[in-house]
């Protein structure tokens, strides 16, 4: 059994930094944000993925 591991940090809108470990194998993708846990089908994993990537692009970036 092979696992793919990566780990990011994402940031809120208040400033708080998270960590953000994805731990994935053949059967499961496992996402844990901030601590709290989920296990994932991988079908569900690329749904929750491709409605983050449609939903980021929609909204407009601000200017700084």
């Amino acid at each position: 059994m092979s696992f793919v591991n990566r780990e990011i940090y994402v940031y809120t809108p208040a400033g708080d930094v998270l960590l953000v470990e994805i731990v994935g194998n053949s059967k499961t993708i496992s996402l844990t944000v901030g601590g709290t846990r989920m296990d994932l089908e991988v079908n569900s994993a690329f749904d929750l993925a491709d409605a983050i990537i449609q939903i980021a692009s929609e909204m407009e970036m601000p200017h700084g």
